[in-house]
């Protein structure tokens, strides 16, 4: 028999990998052209997501850029993530 245990699920969250990428979004916006340190992760996908719009916060497509670069902390290698609002198509 499988171990299965009857409970509800939590509620939804804002927060994707332990970042609330709908405030990120949000104060991007506020500040058009500057670019921010938005994230610290161990890969560079991210990057990518926020630009073409895969991140939901982030859309629509076109008017947020993004760009990866690494770092190295405590001997391990991560990424860091920049982003700024670039305006269009509302």
């Amino acid at each position: 028999m499988t171990d299965m245990k009857w409970e509800d699920p939590p509620p939804a969250s804002d927060r994707k990998n332990g970042v609330n990428w709908r405030e990120i979004a949000a104060a991007l916006r506020a500040s058009p052209g500057r670019w921010a340190l938005v994230a610290r992760l161990r890969y560079t996908t991210t990057a990518s997501y926020i630009s073409s719009a895969r991140l939901a916060d982030f859309r629509p497509a076109g008017t947020y850029e993004a760009v990866s670069r690494s770092v190295e902390v405590d001997g391990h290698r991560f990424y860091n993530i920049y982003a700024r609002y670039i305006g269009g198509e509302e």
